[in-house]
């Protein structure tokens, strides 16, 4: 009898690990209209408005510009709310470069759902999003000097 328990036990234990497995789904970021191919794309998850709001990332990567696109890849729980927000970092600071009182940026940047803010960053709820299977989305740099002051998405 306890070997029988020991048997299903063991098995319970693959099942559950399986099934743990099952629960993450692979994001791929692609960051487009690179125009200066120099610096690094760094990128940040976020996985809820609080992270976002203090910039303390649930996830982030940087990735070699290389040319005038650039892949990062996750792996994250499936079923979770995410946010992205991105920037190049052309002189290789590890910052978003600003400039000025209002903090403009000086190095172009983008968020997911390819959104805008106005004076500022957009809310965590305009750029958020749910991913339930494996996806790739497309996150288009903002040229700072062109459109920050342009009206929000």
């Amino acid at each position: 009898m306890s070997k029988i328990k020991s048997a299903l036990s063991f098995f319970l234990l693959l099942l559950v690990q399986a099934l743990a497995a099952q629960q993450t789904v692979t994001l791929k970021v692609v960051t487009d209209s690179i125009q200066t191919l120099k610096g690094n794309i760094l990128v940040a998850v976020y996985n809820n408005e609080e992270g976002y709001k203090s910039s303390k990332a649930f996830q982030s990567k940087k990735a070699k510009v290389t040319g005038s696109k650039v892949t990062t890849t996750f792996r994250l729980p499936a079923n979770t709310n995410y946010a992205i927000a991105l920037f190049q970092d052309i002189n290789k600071n590890n910052s978003l470069d600003t400039r000025g009182s209002m903090k403009i940026p000086t190095e172009p940047f983008g968020f997911s759902n390819n959104k805008k803010g106005t004076f500022g960053p957009p809310g965590f709820d305009k750029i958020m999003f749910t991913i339930t299977t494996d996806t790739t989305i497309a996150i288009h740099l903002i040229s700072s000097r062109k459109s920050y002051f342009q009206k929000g998405d």
